[in-house]
Order: structure tokens, then C-alpha cells, then sequence
């Protein structure tokens, strides 16, 4: 009877202290559910502002250039990418020199990388 007994408080014990390991745990939960929610309504607003932003974007582009810049993100996420010290940064090949001296003399032409497809920004 007395091994039962003590079995019993043991037992007790455990559970109070479960009991409060849970509230600790309860109350981290709430914290934590506050700063995803305080995230989620900066990336709302964040997000709110990039489809403004391009919804006005698109109405200054025409309509074959997107056609080619969607077409390729398709298959690609990042379809428009710059161009440093003469290379393609999607996919890092080198950008033929007369392509180079082209894309600086041309301003309003849309030019794309050769081995990848992705359209070429220049700096």
C-alpha cells in the first residue's frame, strides 16, 4: 500500500508539472501565433503594393515583350536579369562583345541571352 501511495504522489507530481510545462508552452504558442500573424499582415501589405505596382507597370509595356518576359517565366522565375562585367547573371556565360556594345547603343530593344533565354538588363 505505501509503494501505491507513493507511485500515486509521484504520478501527481508528474502531471503538475506537465500541467505546467503546457501553460508555458500555451502561452509561447499565443506569442509566437501573434508575430506569424504581425508577418503575415506586413507580406499582405507587401504584396498588396508589388500587384499595384505591376498591374501599373504592365499598362507602360507592350504587349509582344510581355508575351516573351511571361513565356519565359514560365520556365524560368527570375526571366529578366542583368548584365555584369559582360555576363548573363542567370546564367553566368558570357555575353558576346558586339551583343554588349549593342545593348548600349540600342536602349529601347529587348535582347536575350543565348544559351539560357532570359532577357538581358544593362547596367
Amino acid at each position: 500500500m505505501r509503494t501505491e501511495g507513493q507511485k500515486e504522489n509521484n504520478l501527481t507530481t508528474i502531471l503538475v508539472d506537465q500541467k505546467e510545462e503546457l501553460e508555458v508552452a500555451i502561452n509561447e504558442l499565443k506569442e509566437l501565433q501573434q508575430q506569424f500573424d504581425e508577418h503575415i499582415k506586413e507580406h499582405n501589405d507587401e504584396a498588396k503594393y508589388f500587384n499595384s505596382t505591376r498591374k501599373q507597370l504592365r499598362t507602360n509595356i507592350n504587349d509582344e515583350v510581355f508575351n516573351r518576359y511571361a513565356a519565359i517565366r514560365k520556365r524560368i522565375p527570375d526571366a529578366a536579369v542583368n548584365v555584369r562585367k559582360d555576363s548573363c547573371m542567370g546564367c553566368y556565360r558570357q555575353i558576346p562583345k558586339q551583343v554588349i556594345v549593342d545593348m548600349r547603343n540600342q536602349l529601347e530593344r529587348i535582347f536575350q541571352c543565348e544559351h539560357c533565354g532570359r532577357l538581358l538588363l544593362p547596367d
